[in-house]
């Protein structure tokens, strides 16, 4: 409760939208409070364009999937990424948020070197097959595509 307070508080005394950030890396586990405690700073993030995390968990997470979903947070929201590595990762919320967010044109995918290297030689065919498999109910609309980093 105290951090809730505390973010609160501290929403209040902007009292005005953010500038910045335009890309907005947030992380959080699957079950985390996280996306209620930052929801009065979230509501002052009216630039935010992209979306992204260090893990998977935040959108495996229903709470952070509501934020991210509403119309009242990031509006400016056209895109999300998410990292994508040997660990296995739970895209099940997002077809929804994708068909509720109109605005996200795109879906990037980062994608760790370990891990292309793991793969050889026929790595990029195999990752753009792995993320059409995990992209499989995304609305066509969203574009994909992927990077290394």
């Amino acid at each position: 409760m105290f951090s809730f307070s505390l973010w609160q508080s501290f929403a209040s005394k902007c009292k005005k939208p953010l500038a910045c950030p335009g890309l907005l890396s947030f992380s959080c586990g699957i079950s985390s409070p996280a996306p209620f405690i930052f929801n009065p700073v979230f509501q002052l993030m009216k630039n935010v364009q992209t979306l992204t995390a260090t893990n998977a968990d935040p959108y495996a997470n229903p709470s952070f999937i509501e934020v991210a979903g509403s119309d009242g947070f990031f509006p400016k929201l056209n895109s999300l990424g998410f990292p994508l590595n040997r660990n296995s990762i739970d895209l099940a919320y997002i077809p929804h948020l994708l068909r509720q967010r109109r605005s996200i044109e795109r879906v990037s995918f980062c994608v760790s070197p370990a891990w292309v290297d793991w793969m050889g030689l026929g790595s990029q065919d195999a990752l753009q097959s792995v993320i059409e498999e995990l992209a499989v109910d995304f609305p066509e609309s969203v574009e994909l595509d992927w990077f290394e980093l």
